[in-house]
């Protein structure tokens, strides 16, 4: 499938969504079935930890203490609280722990690209 029908689809999945034609917990729940279960206690585990808006920020994965979360729009990488957390991750626009999509800070949508 090449990029032009993809993008057409994900236009037309984010349109049923503004409409409220399909809520995103079903995209959460297509992407991630273990969050269909609210009785996972390892992923609410990474969900208690999440250091960023955890009412719209949900955990598709987690290597070390780094999560990679979505709200079924954007998907980005965060720190979890329980470890060291390196200050870098804090946004200096919003001061929010990101999320992060390489340099732009998805909370805010602002760029830092002072470390790149």
């Amino acid at each position: 499938m090449g990029d032009r029908e993809k993008q057409k689809i994900l236009g037309r999945v984010m349109a049923a969504v503004e409409k409220a034609h399909i809520k995103k917990e079903d995209i959460f729940n297509l992407l991630a079935p273990e969050r269909a279960t609210v009785d996972n206690p390892k992923l609410l585990q990474f969900e208690k930890r999440l250091m960023v808006d955890r009412n719209r920020w949900h955990v598709m994965g987690v290597q070390r203490d780094l999560a990679t979360v979505t709200d079924g729009r954007l998907v980005g990488e965060t720190p979890m609280s329980g470890g060291k957390v390196d200050l870098d991750w804090l946004c200096p626009s919003c001061r929010q722990y990101g999320p992060w999509n390489g340099v732009r800070c998805l909370t805010c949508g602002r760029m830092n690209d002072f470390y790149s």
